[in-house]
C-alpha cells in the first residue's frame, strides 16, 4: 500500500469527530473484509448529546501511517460536510498534508467510481 488511510490516533485533549452507522450484526464480517487494512477496535464514544455509546471502529497500525492521496482526502472532507461535522473539524481535515499523487486509484476509489456509474 502506497497511500495513507484515515485512522484514529489517541491524543490527550484532541477530539475525533465521525458518524455512527447502525448495521446488522450479520453485516459486520462483510465490513471487516472491506476494511481489511484496518484492525477492528471497540471504543466508547461520546455523542453530541453527552451520552456514551460502544462502537466498532477501524484503525490502522501506527507504523504504517502515510500521507493520503488528494482524492482520498477529498472523500473524507466531503463525507464530513455531508454529515454536518463542525466547520473547525473540516478545516483540520483540509489542513492535512496529502501525498500529491493524483494518478493512483485505491481499490475503494475504484469501487466508488463503479458505484456512481450504476
Amino acid at each position: 500500500m502506497d497511500w495513507g488511510t484515515a485512522t484514529i490516533v489517541e491524543k490527550k485533549g484532541v477530539n475525533v469527530w465521525g458518524v455512527v452507522w447502525k448495521i446488522d450484526l450479520a453485516a459486520v464480517s462483510n465490513l471487516d473484509r472491506q476494511e481489511d487494512v484496518y484492525l477492528p477496535k471497540e471504543v466508547t464514544i461520546e455523542m453530541t448529546d453527552g451520552t456514551s455509546l460502544l462502537c466498532r471502529t477501524y484503525q490502522i497500525d501506527l507504523l504504517t501511517l502515510m500521507a493520503p492521496m488528494p482524492a482520498y482526502k477529498q472523500v473524507c472532507i466531503e463525507g464530513a460536510r455531508e454529515h454536518g461535522l463542525p466547520d473547525y473539524y473540516i478545516q483540520k481535515l483540509m489542513a492535512i498534508q496529502d501525498n500529491g499523487d493524483t494518478k493512483t486509484l485505491t481499490p475503494t476509489m475504484v469501487k466508488m467510481a463503479e458505484a456512481k456509474k450504476d
